[in-house]
């Protein structure tokens, strides 16, 4: 029997190795069918796949104090500091946060402190001759000082104490900085370095009692004060560079690609890791080619089409529940590959099977149109805002074609890019108002249709079913014939798949300003009021112009206007010339950049 099952699978295309090691199970049903499963992979784990979104895990991380948490935080990000406890000897106080569960890159850094932004001290704290800047990764030096703002209490200190340093180590310190030792090693020995862990070790000074320092320190005494960095994280295993060893995590390097970051949390999360041998790694590589298109920007540039930024806190919940929000924020899915983990991207691919012919053993079912209470009204992305403090916000709900059912929601928690949410928001609505269903049986050539995959459906005398599917579950059998041997078919289902679906342009970007109504004042005068988006870096908002039909990136600046009011309304006038053009309106920070996309264009004839 094991011989006609392994000829089967061999005729019907498979490899010697899929043929005996697939799984295949046994089972006497009516004439001895034999089953080989490849479905889609944990189908109800993916369909519930969602994580707390980041500045709550943010905040349950920072409150964590003596509990082992388990986290890996991937891209550039901004990781809060789980504290061990402080330790205060006179009137300085000592601790240690653990920032990534495995080293990290680095880079550049930006702090917050108590919620305060804290960039690089520029003046002397306390006497001058005592202060110096050092390099916050050098642990023999005397450490980095951010300065909060406000910071309460900054005139000075006759003693010459600093008040505030930090250092980070990425992972491969070996012990505790010099100073913090040198000043309470009575407290923290050589060992207590973290090595393998990316931690920041801090020293604060309390101020004396006329300072009050619960203003300045406002955690205090109760906790240690609340540090976020900014930086970049975790290193991942590329494979598609050879000088990257998988054994080898120095080898390895910095990225922000979802579908590299993907494929580490497969391998390195610390619940239930898998082996390479189980990970179909080049649909992973092939995954990784498209996250790293450059994609163009309305207001000028381009942005790689899909990364991801976030913590991961690990827990011994399912674990593609865990990791399958990393797939989706690339608009793809974990799927089953003769029996490995492959990735299906969030981009079109050709067609790998013609289906032309197919099988008596199930009855053919095809729908041209879903009820529409089973497709949703409107499709939701959140994501992770950079320009608004880290803070989870919401794209415009997006319509969905023939939808009459509730609204969906889609988990963007670890996307931080407002037009990358919108791309994939838009592809899953598309997906969700596909319309044509289709379950046959296939031959067995069919076998090599995995979930996720493209087929061209071209069956004779039945042209409504005609045109390009997706395989959503296919269920390969083993048949033992009454005359001998075996015999393989294919029962699959698919769904109505185009390349229209991936289409992408600027004119898809979500606008970065809302409730914008446009006004010709005067003669010669153009005037926008609006409200704007809601961001800590927003300072002025501008208006550009260009011809007809001109892109932003084609557009000058006429004006600009400071005056935005706590609710976020601004109004911005510019004087331009005669004659019709589009006009755009942008917000900016203080070096003028544009944040986000910009709203418009607008026609308009001046007068």
């Amino acid at each position: 029997m094991a011989t006609a099952l392994s000829g089967a699978l061999l005729a019907a295309g498979a490899s010697s190795g899929v043929a005996l090691s697939s799984g295949i199970i046994v089972a006497t049903v009516g004439g001895a069918a034999i089953k080989l499963g490849l479905g889609a992979l944990v189908a109800s784990a993916a369909a519930q796949a969602r994580l707390p979104d980041q500045p709550s895990m943010r905040r349950a991380l920072e409150v964590a104090r003596r509990l082992v948490v388990n986290r890996t935080t991937y891209g550039r990000s901004l990781v809060v500091g789980s504290p061990l406890r402080p330790y205060k000897v006179t009137r300085q106080v000592y601790g240690c946060m653990i920032l990534n569960n495995r080293p990290s890159a680095g880079g550049e850094i930006f702090t917050y402190t108590d919620s305060r932004p804290s960039p690089a001290a520029s003046e002397p704290w306390g006497d001058s001759n005592q202060y110096t800047q050092g390099d916050v990764y050098d642990f023999t030096g005397e450490g980095f000082a951010p300065q909060p703002d406000p910071f309460v209490g900054f005139e000075g200190d006759p003693g010459g104490f600093d008040f505030f340093r930090i250092w980070i180590g990425k992972g491969d310190q070996t012990s505790p900085p010099d100073r913090i030792l040198s000043e309470a090693g009575s407290v923290f020995t050589e060992n207590d370095g973290g090595e393998g862990l990316t931690v920041l070790w801090y020293r604060l000074d309390l101020g004396d009692d006329n300072e009050k320092y619960y203003r300045r320190w406002p955690s205090m005494p109760r906790a240690a004060p609340s540090i976020e960095v900014l930086m970049d994280t975790s290193k991942v295993w590329d494979p598609r560079d050879g000088t990257q060893d998988p054994d080898d995590p120095s080898t390895w390097k910095f990225s922000k690609n979802q579908a590299l970051i993907t494929l580490d949390a497969l391998l390195n999360n610390p619940v239930a890791p898998f082996s390479r041998s189980q990970i179909d790694t080049a649909s992973f590589e092939d995954g990784a080619d498209i996250a790293d298109e450059a994609v163009a920007l309305k207001r000028g540039g381009t942005e790689a089409r899909y990364e991801v930024a976030g913590t991961i806190q690990w827990t011994n919940s399912e674990i593609f529940s865990q990791i399958e929000p990393l797939a989706r924020a690339g608009g793809g899915r974990l799927v089953d590959i003769g029996g490995r983990i492959g990735y299906a991207p969030g981009a079109w691919t050709a067609p790998v099977y013609t289906l032309s012919k197919v099988l008596d053993g199930r009855v053919l079912s095809f729908s041209n149109m879903k009820l529409s209470r089973n497709v949703p009204t409107a499709m939701q992305a959140n994501f992770t805002n950079p320009d608004n403090g880290f803070e989870q916000d919401s794209l415009p709900p997006l319509a969905v074609a023939s939808g009459g059912g509730a609204d969906a929601s889609l988990d963007g928690s670890l996307i931080d890019s407002a037009t990358r949410a919108a791309r994939v928001q838009k592809i899953e609505a598309a997906r969700r108002a596909a319309q044509k269903v289709l379950t046959l049986e296939a031959p067995s050539d069919a076998i090599k249709c995995v979930p996720w995959s493209n087929v061209t459906v071209d069956l004779p005398g039945l042209e409504d079913m005609d045109g390009v599917m997706r395989v959503t579950s296919t269920d390969p059998a083993i048949f033992l014939r009454e005359e001998g041997g075996a015999a393989m078919r294919c029962p699959m289902a698919l769904e109505e798949h185009t390349e229209a679906m991936y289409d992408w342009s600027v004119d898809d970007e979500p606008e970065t300003l809302f409730s914008l109504e446009s006004d010709v004042a005067t003669a010669g005068e153009v005037s926008f009021t609006g409200v704007a988006p809601a961001s800590e870096n927003l300072t002025q908002v501008a208006i550009y112009r260009a011809a007809n039909g001109g892109a932003f990136t084609d557009a000058s600046l006429i004006g600009t206007a400071t005056a935005v009011d706590d609710d976020l309304g601004f109004t911005v006038t510019a004087t331009t010339g005669a004659g019709a053009a589009d006009f755009y309106v942008a917000p900016l920070d203080d070096a003028g950049a544009v944040l986000g996309t910009p709203s418009g264009p607008y026609s308009l004839t001046i007068s």
